[in-house]
């Protein structure tokens, strides 16, 4: 009995008033929910001290310095936050204070129109890692309205000056900061930083639609937004500056899609993310990101029935850097489709799945792929050896389709 045929065999395998009632009651158990966490809100003390009515007036140069030292200060505070937990609240808060300040310094400049574009955009990315911070935060202790404390929105001006300060910049720095912005809004939930409100809307309505994107697909407007300024920052930039856009737009067509993904009925818009996302990093000369892209891809194909789709990207992800989920879907899929026809198949598909061990994305897979790997060996050591070795199988239905492969092949 030959390997193929084990692979032959793995193959097989009273109303008007109640309802008054009930009204009156579910309005009064709001109200009394509403009263009660505001009476929570109450009981609070603000993280953030009062300000001082007139903060020192710093020139564009030192504002600009001010500003990327603050930026700096808040990327090294989100590497810390999943560590340090309750202990980073009061970092977090005194960088929220420094932003409250900087703004206040911000406002006493010329106008708008006047202050050097790196300070704007410097400006925008520091409420973008600002926003991103509070989210990360623990809802516990002094921050357990999650607003440090502080009033719901206490910030919500300065993000909103932010981001209509760089609205009128075509830049391809600007518009990639923007894109940025609206990207990081439309993949967290708006009211995971009460210190920021909801946010600024794209369409002004105060509520977030669907809106039809350049695939033909549906997704939430300030997503769409994002992509198109996105899109727009690498088509205006210089060849020369191209490739830093091309990475960011990446990146943030990946937080699209895996928002996407747990959406009910969006793999589709999802997946075409991850194939430009792949287009992108591949124009890029990214590999490794281009083989991230086309792995999640495979793996979304797989999920929702499109397996020789899946195949092809599944491979173009192995070509480029043995991705490991790509070598698991691979292998999996080519043997649940019965493509595993050869001894030298079947050997690399078995060496995929155990290159893969320890690096799936999730423990269900890990457990997955380590029962067909398990059963790819029983199967091989099966092959070699007489009808008696079926019994090994410890299943009946197995038993049965070992016994009458053995007696056909």
């Amino acid at each position: 009995m030959s390997l193929p045929v084990y692979s032959q065999m793995m193959a097989f395998t009273s109303k008007k008033h109640t309802g008054l009632w009930v009204g009156l009651a579910v309005a009064s158990l709001a109200i009394g929910v509403l009263h009660l966490n505001q009476a929570f809100d109450d009981e609070l003390e603000c993280m953030l001290s009062e300000l001082t009515p007139t903060p020192s007036i710093l020139s564009h140069d030192s504002l600009e310095h001010r500003c990327t030292t603050l930026n700096s200060d808040l990327f090294n505070l989100q590497k810390d936050v999943s560590q340090s937990g309750l202990k980073a609240l009061p970092s977090a808060a005194r960088l929220m204070q420094d932003l409250r300040i900087f703004d206040m310094q911000y406002a006493m400049t010329e106008q708008n129109k006047t202050k050097p574009t790196t300070l704007r955009i410097c400006f925008l990315q520091l409420v973008t890692a600002a926003r991103r911070i509070t989210v990360s935060l623990p809802r516990e202790e002094g921050n357990a309205n999650g607003a440090l404390g502080c009033a719901v929105g206490m910030l919500q001006g300065i993000e909103d000056k932010a981001v209509k300060d760089l609205e009128w910049e075509e830049t391809p720095s600007a518009l990639s900061a923007l894109g940025v912005h609206w990207s990081m809004l439309s993949v967290n939930e708006r009211s995971a930083a009460p210190l920021f409100g909801n946010g600024p809307m794209p369409d002004s309505q105060g509520t977030i639609s669907w809106v039809q994107d350049e695939w033909g697909t549906q997704a939430p407007a300030d997503m769409v937004l994002a992509e198109d300024l996105l899109s727009q920052s690498v088509q205006v930039a210089p060849l020369r500056k191209r490739e830093n856009l091309i990475l960011i737009h990446a990146h943030r067509l990946k937080e699209h899609a895996n928002a996407l993904e747990v959406q009910h009925e969006q793999h589709s818009a999802s997946a075409r993310r991850y194939q430009a996302m792949a287009k992108l990093a591949e124009d890029s000369g990214s590999a490794p990101l281009s083989a991230f892209a086309l792995s999640r891809l495979s793996h979304s194909l797989s999920m929702h029935g499109s397996q020789d789709e899946a195949i092809t990207a599944a491979q173009g992800a192995v070509n480029l850097t043995m991705d490991p989920l790509a070598q698991y879907v691979l292998a999996t899929l080519r043997l649940s489709s019965g493509l595993l026809n050869t001894d030298a198949s079947m050997i690399a598909a078995e060496g995929q799945l155990r290159a893969a061990r320890g690096q799936l994305p999730s423990d269900d897979m890990e457990e997955h792929r380590a029962k067909v790997h398990n059963e790819m060996r029983m199967w091989h050591w099966i092959a070699k050896g007489g009808t008696d070795r079926c019994s090994w199988t410890g299943d009946a239905a197995k038993f049965l389709i070992c016994s009458i492969c053995k007696f056909l092949y």
